[in-house]
Parts: structure tokens; sequence; C-alpha cells
């Protein structure tokens, strides 16, 4: 497609052949020019009567009964500057509005935050705001629909949007919506009254959270909690108590926005050691200790989760079972002397560290994933390790261990360790280990 400086050769008497730049496109071409979409148009006018043909000799385009005969092919838009006088025929290809949508929506939350930091209004975070998110999901569709189309357009969009989203913020408390972000400090208690035993199921989301015993004290469970957003506390029966705790969202949330704001949130729980209990926790994504030393355990069953965590087994006088399942989180356990435990412990992708003390009566199936176990025993245990097998992973066993029985597969990396008084023993450690690609260390 042609230029301007050369769309217009056949109606011309200068040819660009010449060296020459042709005379400017008159103005009858402008107006044909701007009545016409595409293709081609061909004008016919009297020689006299046109000033750009003065010298008819240089003119190839000359027809019968002195006229002349002026075509050319209009080209596109892009290609082709006509002498337009308004900025809407002089604007390029392709141009759109730049809405002010964004630029807008940006300056609002800003002074948001300003009114929010110098106390003006109640504190806003980022996940105070995107709360509202179908609100601004319904705005971004109105600029692109209605916004794109003019700059001014755009702006109001953008003005109702921080204006709707500062008005549902300033007017939470009077709708009776808590502020779901907002730090609180709360207590929950239950009293101890008639109960001979509880079930209690603790889930403790992301905060740092410390479960211990009560002492001189009449309750049955006290905790005490710093947290955003809401905590569903169910505490029913007699006789037989059945506790639950556990953090709860509504709908589709941002409440890791906020990880910066609760950093400081902690929880703080205790637990009568007066009634035997079946206790579940679920650690979640936060840091636990966990000292369970002084409560009467009849049933155990702890989740790990990305955060670490400190487990304290207590010594009750009786067996009982244990579950213990890892997440991506370390976990750091301990068993005391004279405790009695059976159960199976699953540590997944994180490392696990155990320390059993003397005159425990252990046993324990210990599946491992690609984090690294380490197990401290008492040097006069009386001891059995089971190895099923060890993947592509390492276990290191202590040189007082003897191998009994290799199971018939002729390698040592598989079979049944054990020191030399096991079966005479009165308490007894047994390890069955099943590992996979993590090293699993026992001294």
């Amino acid at each position: 497609m042609e230029s301007y400086t050369s769309v217009a050769l056949e109606r011309h008497h200068v040819n660009k052949k010449d060296g020459m730049e042709p005379p400017p496109m008159p103005e009858w071409d402008v107006k044909a020019a701007r009545k016409s979409a595409a293709g081609s148009r061909r004008s016919t006018h009297s020689r006299e009567t046109c000033t750009d043909c003065a010298d008819p000799g240089g003119f190839q385009g000359a027809g019968k009964f002195g006229t002349i005969a002026h075509s050319w092919t209009e080209p596109p838009f892009h290609s082709i500057m006509l002498k337009e006088k308004t900025m809407s025929e002089n604007r390029p290809s392709g141009y759109e509005y730049r809405s002010f949508f964004w630029p807008l929506v940006l300056i609002g939350i800003g002074v948001l935050f300003l009114l929010s930091n110098m106390g003006v209004i109640e504190p806003v975070s980022l996940g105070t705001i995107l709360r509202f998110w179908p609100v601004i999901l319904i705005v971004i569709g109105l600029d692109l629909v209605f916004g794109r189309r003019s700059p001014w357009l755009g702006a109001l969009i953008g003005l109702a949007a921080v204006a709707l989203v500062f008005a549902l913020i300033i007017a939470t408390p009077a709708l009776g919506l808590p502020p779901s972000f907002e730090l609180k400090t709360e207590r929950f208690t239950e009293p101890l009254g008639a109960a001979r035993s509880a079930t209690i199921d603790l889930n403790l989301a992301e905060y740092s959270t410390t479960v211990s015993a009560l002492s001189d004290s009449d309750a049955l469970f006290d905790a005490e909690l710093t947290y955003t957003g809401r905590i569903d506390f169910e505490a029913r029966g007699d006789a037989e108590k059945t506790i639950s705790l556990r953090k709860t969202s509504e709908g589709f949330n941002f409440d890791w926005l906020d990880a910066f704001d609760t950093s400081k949130a902690r929880w703080e729980i205790g637990l009568s050691p007066e009634v035997p209990m079946d206790l579940k926790i679920d650690v979640g994504s936060g840091s636990a200790k966990l000292d369970l030393s002084e409560l009467n355990i009849v049933d155990l069953e702890i989740d790990g989760g990305s955060g670490s965590s400190e487990l304290t087994l207590p010594a009750t006088g009786s067996r009982y079972p244990v579950a213990i399942r890892g997440g991506s989180g370390s976990v750091r356990m301990e068993i005391p002397s004279e405790a009695e435990l059976e159960g199976s412990v699953d540590t997944g992708s994180g490392s696990a560290n155990l320390t059993i003390g003397s005159g425990a009566d252990v046993k324990l199936d210990w599946e491992s994933g690609s984090g690294s176990v380490n197990i401290r025993v008492p040097a006069d245990a009386a001891i059995r390790v089971n190895v099923v097998d060890t993947g592509s992973g390492s276990v290191n066993l202590p040189s007082w261990l003897d191998l009994v029985d290799d199971g018939n597969d002729n390698d040592d990396e598989t079979g049944i360790w054990e020191t030399e008084d096991f079966d005479r023993a009165k308490s007894r450690i047994e390890i069955t280990i099943d590992s996979a690609s993590g090293s699993f260390n026992i001294g």
C-alpha cells in the first residue's frame, strides 16, 4: 500500500519518477476521501478549473473534450494523514482512551490507609479491603465495558467504587457485621462440674499456641485466645463432656493477607488434669507447644501441619494409644520415664526428634517421608528395631543392637535388631520402621 507522498501519481502532472515531491492533495480530493470508505474513486473535471494541472503537457491523464481524469486508491486510515482539523480524525489507528479508573482506585486506597494510620477511621488492612472482593470484580467489569469508551466515564466508575468500599468499611459496625480482620482477645471457659470424662477437639489454626494442664482450677477448659475472624466454641454434656474449639471462615476470604497483623497473636489453652480425656489436636500452620505431661490421657491424636511442634507426652500409669501424623513442619517429641504407650507415627516431609526416658514401655509403628528422624533411647533400655523398608533413604542403628532376623533376603538393610535381654525385660522399646527417602537414626 502506497504512502501519502506517492498515492496520487496518476492524478498529478508531476511524477515521482522525476525526483520531485508531489503537490499537496487538492481540497476536493480531501472531501472525496472523507466520503469514501475504501476502494477506488475517479473524478473528471474541466482542465481549466484544475489549479493543479496548469501544465497539461506534462499530465498524462487528459481525456476527450478537455477534461482531466483524476483517479486514486484510498489507503487505509492508519497509513495516510488527511488534513483533518479535529483531534478524533488525527488520532492513530488503535488508539483507545486511557481510563482514569485505576489511578483513582489507587489514590482512593492510599487515602483509606492514610486515614486509618492517622486514627481517623478504624484500622484497615489489605485483607479488610479485599473482604469486599465481589464489589471490586463488579466495578472492574463496569470499567471494561464502559470505562474504555470515555476517560471521564472510567473516572466516574473509579470514584463510585472507592466511595462504595469506603462506605461499606465505615458502616460495617452499624450493619452488625464484625470486622473480620480486627485482632481481638477473648476467653473461653467450661467448668469442671460433675464431669467424669471428656472428649476434646482443638483446631489451632495459624496461631502460636500453648496447651498445658491447669493447676488449682475448677475449670475443665480455660483458654485465652487472640485472633481475627470468628471462633466456634462448643461444650455439651454433663458427666461426659464434649468440647470443640476451632476458628472458622465465612465464604471466600483473604485471612492470609493479614499474617503480619496476627504475628503477635497467642493462644493459651489449659485443660484439667482431674478427668481422663480423649484429646485430638490439629496443629495447623502455627507453632505449637503441647505440654501434656500432667494430663490424664486415655487416647491421643495429633495432626501436625506446616508449623513446628513440641510435644511432651504423659506418663499416666496405664497404657494408652497414640496416633501422630506430621506434616511439613518439624516436630520434637518427648516420652517421659515410666510412660506406657503404643501407636503410630507418620512424620511426612518434616523432620522429627524423639527422646525416650528411662523405664518407658513404648511400641511404635513409624513411617517417615523425606524428612530425617532421630530417636534417642536410654543406654540400658531393652530395644527391638524392625526395619521393614529403607526406601531410598538410610537407617542407622547403634552397634550394640544384634541382627536376629534378616528376613531371608540376604541384605543388611532390612531385618530385626534387638538387645540381648529384650525378651526378658519388663519395660521394652519396640520400633517398626518403614522409611521412604529420609534418614532414620537411632542411638
